[in-house]
């Protein structure tokens, strides 16, 4: 993103956690994406939402899924800790904290870390739907094209981060 390329240091800090989350975190491609897309609804992130909606899709989250993440309400037809993942995004900004019973349930299927992993993804994704909705930042024109899932870019980066075996010439 072009952007934050006009703030080089924020731009490799930004970078920086946001590859922790994409990569690293211990979420499926699943979680993130679900984590990923309501806060993309709530805060009303077109930017957030088109990218991520083709990464979604990629991993195999149906149309109805994606339509359920944008309603007021999750439906019933998600699993416990999938429905506890988007009613913790709902509760965290609507008060600032998650309630006891979706907590419950969140803690019964992830240790600490994953926990963790969880609150801080909600928060990155918040902020990132905060400042790109602030700058007014527009879909490239080729969106499809900068929209592969994390675990793709990753094995792409880590691809050119290869030393390139020697050659010999005999």
């Amino acid at each position: 993103m072009m952007t934050l390329a006009q703030h080089p240091r924020l731009a490799i800090a930004s970078n920086d956690f946001g590859k922790y989350i994409l990569v690293e975190a211990n979420l499926t491609p699943r979680q993130r994406e679900i984590i990923v897309l309501r806060v993309a609804w709530r805060f009303h992130s077109d930017h957030q939402w088109t990218h991520h909606v083709l990464s979604a899709r990629k991993i195999g989250m149906t149309e109805d899924e994606l339509s359920d993440l944008a309603q007021s309400q999750p439906s019933n037809s998600w699993v416990d800790d999938e429905r506890a993942l988007i009613l913790a995004v709902d509760q965290l900004i609507t008060n600032g904290q998650i309630e006891d019973a979706t907590w419950a349930i969140l803690s019964s299927k992830h240790d600490h870390r994953n926990m963790m992993d969880i609150l801080y993804a909600i928060g990155l994704f918040t902020m990132n739907a905060w400042a790109f909705n602030a700058m007014g930042i527009e879909l490239e024109p080729d969106v499809a094209e900068y929209s592969k899932p994390a675990d793709e870019l990753a094995r792409a980066l880590a691809d050119t981060a290869q030393p390139s075996k020697p050659t010999t010439d005999i």
